[in-house]
């Protein structure tokens, strides 16, 4: 029985979503896994996570897979936003992490390359000194698993 002391719990990233699956795909790693990985990252008490089927046709050709993405969500709002919303954090800023399903064919080659880089990857970009400029804007971090090589290759996206 998980009591509410219990560390279990305390490390726990709240799922605010996670899609059924078909049988052609698979998530390569789990919330608990993900939370042993990042529960030394600032963000952890604000940090949000989905798990997301994906459409990895873009990608496909290039032999890379999407496989997670982290994204710090700040909105400039302007005159005509919502004060409710803004009250309420809808515009941010917001960190979150999202774990895309890929096919089980390649699901334990990309399951051992994240354990191996990915998670370090994510928490190096999770733990960075970030300035007050940055945290203006959105930023996100996205994780792929390049078939050819078997490793995570990252790219940042700055809004």
């Amino acid at each position: 029985m998980i009591r509410s002391g219990d560390p279990y719990i305390k490390n726990m990233i709240p799922t605010v979503t996670k899609q059924n699956l078909p049988n052609f795909l698979s998530y390569s790693i789990g919330a608990q896994a993900l939370a042993n990985a990042l529960t030394r990252v600032p963000q952890l008490e604000s940090l949000s996570l989905r798990f997301l089927r994906h459409h990895n046709a873009a990608r496909k050709s290039e032999g890379k897979h999407i496989c997670i993405a982290a994204q710090y969500t700040k909105y400039n709002i302007g005159l005509s936003a919502s004060h409710y919303l803004d009250e309420s954090k809808f515009y941010g800023p917001k960190w979150d992490a999202t774990v895309y399903a890929v096919p089980p064919s390649h699901n334990s080659r990309i399951r051992n390359a994240i354990k191996d880089h990915g998670l370090a990857m994510l928490f190096a970009w999770l733990t960075e000194r970030r300035t007050e400029t940055w945290l203006a804007t959105s930023h996100r971090l996205v994780l792929w698993f390049c078939a050819d090589t078997e490793s995570i290759v990252q790219s940042i996206e700055n809004n």
